[in-house]
């Protein structure tokens, strides 16, 4: 069992429509900073078909998985913008209002088999690295990373359409 709080100042719940939902299901929409993507959810990603690929050294391969590192790294104001996102899979997902409407996002996976990152496999690894690139050289980067992340947070879906989910 994990479970993650990430700042936001938006939370949007939607229930899914449809009959195979039994008005169980949500989905939750959310903006959080990059830094705030808990590294933890590398151990969450099973449940995504789709695992990015990587070089000897442990860095992502491929033209989109590295222009998605670069706009962290150069153009991180714009990242909001180029990027869907991330898709999780979640046991639950509530929200704590704070002051100014800011608040936390609490996200409880407990399952490998049916929680995690089933979608945006490769932009949860380049962000990775680029936080790992500012960490060994925060002398190239501006104190602050105004790179924010939707995530897309699904609660009591039926694992059976995980398969399809990470294919978007």
């Amino acid at each position: 069992m994990a479970t993650f709080k990430l700042p936001t100042s938006e939370f949007r719940s939607l229930p899914i429509p449809g009959p195979q939902t039994n008005g169980q299901a949500k989905l939750v929409n959310c903006f959080v900073p990059v830094e705030s993507v808990p590294d933890g959810l590398r151990d969450w990603r099973k449940v995504n078909p789709r695992i990015p690929k990587v070089d000897r050294n442990e860095h992502v391969k491929g033209p989109v998985a590295k222009a998605i590192k670069e706009t962290l790294l150069e153009d991180p104001e714009k990242f909001v913008y180029m990027n869907l996102g991330m898709f999780l899979l979640a046991e639950h997902v509530s929200f704590e209002k704070g002051e100014g409407g800011r608040g936390v996002v609490t996200v409880e996976l407990t399952d490998p088999d049916r929680h995690g990152v089933v979608n945006g496999g490769h932009t949860f690894q380049a962000i990775c690295e680029a936080r790992d690139e500012r960490s060994v050289a925060p002398e190239d980067y501006p104190r602050e990373w105004p790179a924010f992340i939707r995530l897309h947070i699904y609660e009591g879906v039926d694992p059976v359409l995980i398969p399809e989910l990470a294919e978007g």
